[in-house]
């Protein structure tokens, strides 16, 4: 089992703790360099909200899969390709059954109207070629 352990200087957070608290963003999104870039991906960022069923979108990434089908932070995915899903290592195991290319439905809720999408898988050696580097702030 490969096993990284990365230390970061406080010094790096003073430095970068105004910029946070401006909301602006920078730097580019990063890989364990062990990943496979052939694997699929559905660009977004998820995560485990403590008495939700399924997964909640954090974060889009733009022009990604889960872009393009629609998907927006705070939706809920219950559903992928007829599995529910009650978590992020529910997503994850179903993620593993399919390739890049692949269409599958989604059931996805948004303040609380359960809809359906379709998600077509990208490549994630594409959605990470595709990410550059860009200082920006939300406004």
């Amino acid at each position: 089992m490969l096993k990284i352990n990365n230390h970061v200087p406080v010094s790096v957070f003073r430095r970068d703790w105004d910029k946070l608290l401006s909301g602006r963003h920078w730097g580019q999104l990063g890989l364990h360099p062990m990943a496979d870039p052939e694997s699929p991906v559905l660009g977004f960022a998820m995560m485990d909200v403590l008495g939700v069923d399924g997964v909640v979108v954090e974060d889009v990434v733009v022009n990604s899969p889960a872009d393009a089908a629609g998907i927006r932070p705070g939706d809920v995915i219950t559903h992928m390709d007829s599995r529910s899903l009650r978590s992020v290592r529910d997503m994850l195991r179903e993620l593993g059954r399919h390739r890049p290319g692949e269409t599958v439905p989604l059931v996805v809720v948004r303040k609380g109207t359960a809809y359906k999408a379709d998600l077509t898988f990208g490549r994630r050696g594409d959605l990470m070629s595709g990410l550059k580097y860009q200082e920006q702030t939300q406004g």
